[in-house]
């Protein structure tokens, strides 16, 4: 902007050296007067489209503006409305029995069979855990295949929390 002042300060004082060069070599003053007259009325055209460029460029920072603070707003609203189900979903996790699978995991880390069966059928839960085959466990304890299948599904059944 002060480029513009420092220009157009510049215009005058080169119309006014004109002039003044056309007064002493005795042109017409009035062909000095309309000499100025055009070109303040061309300043003042310029001024004109300047300030109508100015104010084209103000609606548009405005609208954007506008377009940013709706924007905001919206992701404000979102990121409420996640808090809020993020604090829903701890006060769900925070509800939840964990006692139940706090039991199974301990079962399955310690890889033991359940201290209420027989110590024979303790062998076989033991073998299942490890992962042995029920027909290579009934023939290495000289049992039958369905008393291998009974402790499986017994163990299946605790493990289930039946």
């Amino acid at each position: 902007m002060p480029y513009l002042y420092v220009f157009i300060a510049g215009l005058l004082i080169a119309i006014l050296a004109v002039s003044l060069r056309n007064l002493r070599s005795g042109k017409k003053p009035k062909k000095v007067l309309d000499d100025l007259e055009r070109f303040i009325a061309e300043m003042e055209a310029g001024n004109d489209r300047f300030v109508e460029m100015v104010s084209n460029l103000r609606k548009k920072m405005d609208e954007e503006n506008l377009t940013i603070n709706n924007r905001i707003t919206g992701l404000g609203t979102e990121f409420r409305r996640l808090v809020d189900r993020v604090q829903s979903l701890e006060r769900s996790v925070q509800s939840l029995d964990f006692s139940s699978m706090k039991k199974e995991s301990e079962m399955i880390n310690r890889r033991q069979p359940p201290s209420y069966l027989s110590p024979k059928y303790q062998e076989v839960a033991r073998l299942l855990i490890d992962g042995q085959d029920t027909q290579a466990i009934a023939k290495e304890l000289g049992i039958g295949r369905g008393e291998v299948d009974f402790v499986a599904r017994l163990l299946e059944s605790e493990r289930d929390g039946q």
